[in-house]
């Protein structure tokens, strides 16, 4: 048990201080004490400590030899045990003591081995579940990559369901301003005639653009989806998924930030019957393309 073991390992680190060939004159008396010179003992072989033991002691020799032994080995078993460190948890303790640590997986915190002397070197811990070297998971609002410590807690803009490996962000045309949130609710839409990207804080006053999409089939785009991005943050900053069945043209707003953008349709299965355009408050054509090609404009006032 933990209280069995932390309790060897105080008797043995008092009784064997230190490693095998170098223990101190108050070591080997307390395990020979017939023996009148212990420097000289510290410099033979074990072989040669068992006959010189068993010449002055006789049985009882035999017995202090085996017993040295036996605690040098549990000392280096104790001493090559695998400490979990911060950011690792304990997987497993073999019943030599030896502990089996890994990598805290993504989701989870994990603080590492305590210095509690309850359990001593063994990561197992008192509940015998691995409590003394736990994984936890990660609350909502946080977040935890591979490898934590501790848990980061979401910043403005963003939220996170518990066990997250990362946060999400709110989408282009909402924000958000709460830190540390734990849900999709927080993410609040613009007000009209302002906009945001992805992951926003806030939104600011944004110039609006006629978005025409169109499929010469006269159905939907099958999956495809048009994103119209910033190119100076690589953020979304509105997408349209394209006309709806029986109807071969679909027109949307999208309100942008002033800078420049990049529109481009992937994901259909019918790229050949896709087209789009974005027009202006005044009605002329900014960026237009069909297929999977892509065009660049400029959003200011």
């Amino acid at each position: 048990s933990p209280a069995s073991r932390s309790a060897s390992w105080i008797f043995l680190h008092g009784l064997l201080a230190t490693p095998l060939g170098a223990s101190t004159a108050v070591d080997t008396l307390l395990l020979f004490p017939k023996l009148d010179k212990p420097t000289a003992f510290d410099t033979l072989t074990l072989g040669e400590r068992r006959r010189y033991l068993k010449k002055t002691n006789g049985n009882t020799g035999k017995i202090s030899f085996w017993l040295y032994v036996l605690c040098m080995l549990l000392v280096l078993e104790l001493a090559g045990a695998e400490t979990c460190v911060a950011g690792r948890y304990c997987v497993s303790e073999s019943w030599r003591g030896t502990n089996t640590c890994a990598d805290c997986p993504v989701g989870f915190y994990c603080p590492g081995q305590s210095d509690d002397s309850w359990s001593g070197d063994d990561c197992w811990g008192a509940g015998e579940g691995g409590d003394n070297a736990s994984k936890n998971e990660c609350g909502a609002g946080t977040y935890a990559s591979s490898g934590a410590a501790s848990c980061t807690s979401c910043h403005a803009g963003t939220y996170a369901l518990s066990g997250a490996a990362s946060c999400t962000s709110c989408p282009a045309g909402t924000y958000s301003g709460t830190l540390g949130a734990t849900s999709p609710d927080v993410c609040l839409g613009c007000e009209a005639g302002k906009s945001s990207e992805e992951g926003a804080s806030s939104c600011f006053a944004a110039v609006c653009y006629i978005v025409v999409t169109r499929d010469s089939h006269g159905d939907t785009w099958n999956g495809g989806t048009l994103s119209i991005t910033s190119t100076e943050t690589n953020a979304a900053a509105a997408t349209s998924s394209g006309p709806m069945r029986e109807y071969e043209e679909r027109t949307e707003t999208a309100c942008l930030l002033c800078g420049s953008y990049s529109a481009q349709q992937a994901g259909s299965g019918w790229n050949n019957e896709v087209s789009w355009l974005i027009r202006d408050a005044g009605g002329s054509t900014v960026a237009e393309a069909s297929g999977t090609d892509s065009s660049a404009f400029m959003a200011f006032f």
